[in-house]
């Protein structure tokens, strides 16, 4: 089976290529890739470096994992959602993690402690990706009710 997600390290260095049973981590290399080292990750359907290039999260089914970026180590594993994981991204300053999932679920995390600061459902709903706007609040684009929709989301909603 063919890969299912990329993430490209910040320096261009190293990429993460999520398959269906494990997570490979390559140097890129001038003309070819090379495989570093693997993750077991089953059913890896995202991947994110943070900007800073210090931690990779993956998301493998209704988990997600967090590493640091150099030594692999894991440093959290993050369970909340009911369905699978679609898509997560990192605030400007790798402070935040949020995720979103076809649970209708979007959980943001705190990077120093790994627990939650905002959670947010809706039944109806499947997420599909999700980013930060400028001043980072998490954006995320699903369906709705068979509707395409984008959402932003506030402390407190």
């Amino acid at each position: 089976v063919g890969p299912c997600c990329l993430a490209l390290h910040p320096s261009g260095y190293y990429a993460a290529v999520g398959f269906s049973d494990k997570v490979r981590i390559f140097h890129t290399l001038y003309d070819e890739l090379r495989v570093y080292k693997e993750l077991q990750a089953r059913s890896s359907r995202c991947c994110r470096f943070s900007h800073g290039g210090h931690l990779l999260a993956v998301g493998h089914g209704k988990a997600v994992s967090v590493y640091e970026a150099y030594t692999l180590r894991r440093l959290a594993n993050l369970r909340a959602h009911t369905g699978f994981v679609t898509d997560m991204c990192w605030n400007q300053g790798d402070r935040r993690l949020v995720t979103c999932g076809l649970d209708g679920a979007v959980y943001e995390w705190d990077a120093a402690t790994w627990s939650r600061l905002y959670e947010s459902f809706s039944r109806s709903c499947e997420y599909h990706a999700v980013v930060y706007d400028p001043i980072d609040r998490p954006i995320c684009a699903g369906i709705d009710a068979g509707q395409p929709i984008l959402r932003e989301f506030h402390q407190g909603d």
